[in-house]
């Protein structure tokens, strides 16, 4: 069976946040009865089947699998946050990185690990791009 509009939209705000409710207001429920609307509406079959067609079809196209997700998650619960500064406390630069998957050679075409990343590009915005890229290519080791 196919979607209404207006499930249709709900799916489309239910994967914005995985909030059901706010999903529901946002399609124009009324507040007070938007967690039930909510609720109902994720035990809708289709729209469960829809939901997890897009999410499958989501985390395909991102490469994402369950133990990509358990091993960044045990990078970060267990990694050495110490690695990423100096002596005196200030960030290490990408070029001086101490990150073990790119001491260790893995990745060296690409530092894996997104936190990492994320902090030397915004660190290194601008005028350092050179070095940023430099180290994504594994050159500055």
């Amino acid at each position: 069976m196919s979607l209404t509009p207006k499930q249709q939209q709900f799916v489309a705000e239910y994967l914005v946040d995985l909030n059901a409710t706010q999903a529901a207001i946002r399609c124009g429920y009324a507040e007070p009865t938007a967690n039930r609307e909510g609720s109902r509406l994720l035990s809708n079959v289709d729209i469960a089947a829809e939901i997890a067609k897009r999410t499958s079809a989501h985390a395909k196209k991102l490469d994402i699998t369950a133990e990509k997700v358990l091993a960044a998650i045990a990078e970060i619960a267990f990694g050495d946050v110490r690695k990423m500064f100096t002596a005196d406390g200030s960030l290490i630069r990408p070029h001086g990185c101490r990150h073990d998957q790119c001491r260790r050679g893995h990745g060296r075409a690409r530092c894996q690990d997104q936190a990492h990343r994320s902090i030397a590009r915004s660190r290194h915005a601008g005028s350092s791009s050179l070095a940023v890229q430099r180290h994504a290519q594994g050159d500055g080791h």
